[in-house]
């Protein structure tokens, strides 16, 4: 981290004191980061990240590397973050970890707290298939991923999508959930 932020205030002309005033830091915390005797806080990195204009460790590929980066974005701890989809401290740090594994609507809340643009209810009052399958594509699940954080068969997914089939009510319940929807809503 230190690197990128030495090389982007030597490119921008900056004066470590000038970075620190920016950055809201002392002089001498820019110093130790340049020189890696020490890391930036969680706290600091969404200032650090604005200034790179970049995340110097990147997305990541796994969900606790994504969970991490998404910390680092947004300035969180462990306890902030997990408040942002209504788990404790505890649960957040295990699956961070790698420890234990979110359930099915816990990955699906995580993965839409990465990608907060995605809006799930498609507007003018689509179909449920039709909400279900831009959902999915918005939030980057194939249908066999979705599938099996449901707990159902890709092919079923597809038949819903395809509005040949709707789930029971209470497998209906569970995707309005995933879906931020109302169950009793729109049936096709």
């Amino acid at each position: 981290m230190g690197e990128h932020v030495k090389a982007k205030r030597l490119e921008a002309g900056l004066h470590q004191a000038e970075l620190a005033a920016q950055l809201e830091v002392d002089e001498f915390t820019v110093l130790n980061w340049e020189n890696g005797h020490t890391m930036p806080r969680v706290s600091y990195y969404s200032r650090i990240v604005t200034f790179l204009g970049y995340d110097p460790i990147g997305e990541g590929e796994t969900l606790p590397e994504k969970m991490k980066a998404y910390r680092r974005r947004e300035g969180f701890d462990q306890r902030e973050a997990g408040q942002r989809i209504g788990v404790d401290e505890g649960t957040w740090r295990a699956w961070e970890t790698g420890r234990r594994v979110p359930n099915s609507i816990n990955e699906v809340r995580l993965h839409r707290l990465f990608q907060p643009d995605i809006h799930p209810e498609p507007p003018g009052g689509s179909s449920f298939g039709a909400n279900v399958r831009q959902w999915r594509i918005e939030a980057g699940l194939s249908q066999r991923r979705l599938a099996k954080l449901l707990g159902v068969h890709a092919t079923t997914i597809r038949a819903w999508e395809l509005g040949h089939r709707l789930p029971p009510d209470s497998r209906r319940r569970e995707v309005a959930v995933l879906l931020e929807q109302d169950p009793g809503g729109p049936a096709r």
